[in-house]
């Protein structure tokens, strides 16, 4: 039996960004932004993401990304 896992991947970041660039996200998604209350924290000194920068849910096998930031995300 396989579980579905969503990945987040960050590609272009930040020389000093010195956090995890492959994390694993709760199945039933959740948020990523700077604030610690979001279900993925990223350290952003320069304030390029948000405080809560994205929301990812889950319906059925299907993920989906909502855009809650200042400056847009972009999903590649």
């Amino acid at each position: 039996m396989y579980s579905n896992q969503l990945v987040l991947f960050i590609s272009k970041c930040p020389e000093e960004y010195t956090g995890a660039k492959h994390i694993e996200m709760p199945e039933s998604g959740g948020s990523i932004g700077r604030s610690p209350s979001c279900s993925v924290s990223l350290a952003d000194h320069n304030r390029f993401i948000s405080s809560t920068h994205c929301l990812l849910s889950v319906y059925g096998d299907t993920y989906y990304i909502s855009d809650v930031s200042t400056n847009g995300t972009m999903v590649n």
